[in-house]
């Protein structure tokens, strides 16, 4: 009975997946736009801010950041960097919004730049680059049969969590095997409906997918 509750949840996951920050010191970046074109104010980036962080703290959701300022990677903004935040009357720290799971220790998967999101976020890398666990825990799931996102590893956490890796060139785990958090289990491919070689990245809970920029450092 166990077995069938747990392939029906893999079942659904699978069915639900859908395609679709850390802050390193570099500097000032100039402001990408002329100062009394649109309402709003500059954001500076201070040490530890995320734009996740930034975009909950004025209540403005990241797609518009990320747009409105050109971002070319959501995942990493720099400390010194200047965020223009339409409709903004005041400057606020948004280090100061502390997420209620910033226990949950998740890191990334892979280095490359991030250039899609939603459900879960794309991550540009090249071909036979390295896939890494992103926590410890049990693969639940390893081959081929989510139709678009060619092989797929999926990985339970042990506490609500699991994280979906795609459109690997090669998995090189197997289903039920236990993996250590940064533990090699793919390479970097392009099976599946995608253009370019990368990641599929995602992070779900039985409440549905999670933003990543939410438990990534």
């Amino acid at each position: 009975m166990r077995n069938i509750e747990q392939i029906s949840k893999i079942i659904f996951i699978l069915v639900g997946i859908v395609f679709f920050s850390g802050c390193a010191t570099k500097g000032y970046i100039p402001p990408p736009i002329e100062v009394g074109k649109i309402p709003g104010i500059y954001h500076k980036v201070n040490k530890g801010e995320t734009l996740w962080r930034i975009s909950k703290t004025y209540n403005i959701p990241m797609e518009e950041l990320i747009s409105t300022n050109r971002i070319p990677d959501a995942a990493r903004i720099y400390q010194g960097q200047l965020i223009f935040i339409p409709g903004a009357k005041e400057v606020l720290r948004a280090n100061e919004v502390i997420p209620e799971t910033s226990d949950i220790n998740f890191i990334w998967p892979t280095k490359g730049e991030v250039y899609t999101y939603e459900k879960g976020i794309r991550i540009l890398a090249p071909e036979g680059s390295i896939v890494s666990a992103s926590r410890s825990g049990k693969v639940i799931f390893c081959g081929e049969k989510v139709r678009g996102y060619g092989k797929v590893i999926m990985i339970n956490h042990g506490d609500d969590f699991i994280t979906i890796y795609a459109h690997n060139l090669e998995n090189l785990v197997k289903t039920g095997a236990e993996v250590s958090q940064g533990s090699i289990i793919a390479k970097i491919g392009r099976s599946g409906r995608i253009e370019s070689s990368g990641l599929y990245f995602e992070i779900r809970t039985s409440k549905g997918s999670q933003n990543p920029f939410f438990y990534l450092p």
